[in-house]
Formats: structure tokens, C-alpha cells, sequence
């Protein structure tokens, strides 16, 4: 009897541990699972940020207020005013200035400063500056251009927007904004939405 009774206990400590044991590894394994469910999702969803476009965006350091001071007005369309830059700007400012070509002056010691400091500025403005004329800011800088029939064709830097003039360049005929850099950067549209084209 004494004997049965301790074979008894014997079976039931057994058990314990076998199903003890069982619990752990359950446990360990669902923790596991889990784990690395979190890590593929984490890992998804990098991916999908990491692979959405941008749209182009023009970057320039010049103010509507220097452009004005120095540039050419070339003329007013579609909400933009549009300024050139002269071909011989730096002699221009000096002239401006009373420098002369042995770099001497007519003036004072402090303008010499000031006219390098207008032809560091006029080096950022490009060919050709577009100001929007409901907010008197820049929008766009362009050194690219196109002959394209009669006239010419000017490109912006992040190539957002057009600029068409005439074929001597004194009239403004046109102006075209990007409809989407990332869905087709070579769709453009005028201003007010009315007009599609291709460009390039």
C-alpha cells in the first residue's frame, strides 16, 4: 500500500514538470512569433516611405526687391512679372557705380563693396527671374533655354516652369507651371489650369 502511494506521487511530480516544461516552450515560441511579425511590419512600412516621390521644388537665394532694383522688367503675363539679367551686367554695375576699368573710382571707398555685392547678386538671379505678382515673391530662376519655332523657350532650374518669349526676346508670350514632377514631369499646364501641353 505504502509502496502504491509513493509510485503515485512519483506519476503526479512527473506530470508537473512534463507539462511545466510544455508552458515555457509555448510561451517562448508565441513570444517569437510575435516578434517577428512586429519586425517585417516595421520593415514594410520603411519600404513604403522610403519609396514615395517628391514633387521638384525651386530653390534660389535672391528677393523679389533685388530682382526689381537690377533686372529688366521684359513684361507682365498670366500673374508673373518676368526681369532679365543684361548679358554685360558686371560693366553695367560698375558703371552704376563709377568704377572704372583700372578699378578706380570716382566715388566713395564704400561703393566699390557695394557694386561687388550687386554683381554677387545678380550672378544667382540667371537669364531670366519670374515674380508672382499676387505676393511680390520669387518663384522661379532660369539659365536654360530652347529655340522652339520663332521664339525661345526658357527652362527653369528645377524645370517647374516655362518661360516663352519672342524671338528677340523683348515680349513675354507665355507662362506654363508643372502639373506634377512625379506623375509626369513633362506635362505643363498655363497658369489658370486652361491649357495642357508637352514640353521637351
Amino acid at each position: 500500500m505504502c509502496k502504491n502511494l509513493k509510485n503515485v506521487i512519483l506519476c503526479v511530480a512527473l506530470s508537473a514538470i512534463v507539462l511545466s516544461s510544455s508552458s515555457v516552450y509555448a510561451d517562448d515560441g508565441a513570444s517569437n512569433v510575435n516578434t517577428s511579425v512586429s519586425t517585417e511590419e516595421a520593415s514594410d512600412d520603411s519600404v513604403v516611405e522610403s519609396d514615395v516621390a517628391a514633387e521638384t521644388v525651386e530653390k534660389f537665394d535672391i528677393g523679389a526687391s533685388d530682382v526689381r532694383r537690377l533686372m529688366n522688367l521684359v513684361g507682365e503675363c498670366d500673374g508673373f512679372e518676368i526681369y532679365s539679367r543684361d548679358d554685360d551686367y558686371k560693366d553695367k554695375i560698375q558703371d552704376r557705380y563709377g568704377i572704372k576699368s583700372d578699378n578706380t573710382n570716382s566715388s566713395t571707398s564704400k561703393q566699390p563693396s557695394e557694386s561687388e555685392k550687386d554683381i554677387e547678386i545678380l550672378k544667382k538671379c540667371g537669364k531670366l527671374v519670374a515674380i508672382d505678382k499676387n505676393n511680390s515673391k520669387v518663384v522661379a530662376v532660369f539659365n536654360n533655354k530652347k529655340k522652339c519655332g520663332e521664339n525661345f523657350v526658357y527652362i527653369s532650374d528645377a524645370k517647374r516652369y516655362t518661360v516663352t518669349l519672342s524671338n528677340d526676346e523683348s515680349k513675354v508670350i507665355k507662362v506654363s507651371e508643372i502639373v506634377s514632377s512625379v506623375d509626369n514631369p513633362r506635362l505643363f499646364s498655363s497658369p489658370d489650369k486652361s491649357q495642357l501641353e508637352l514640353l521637351f
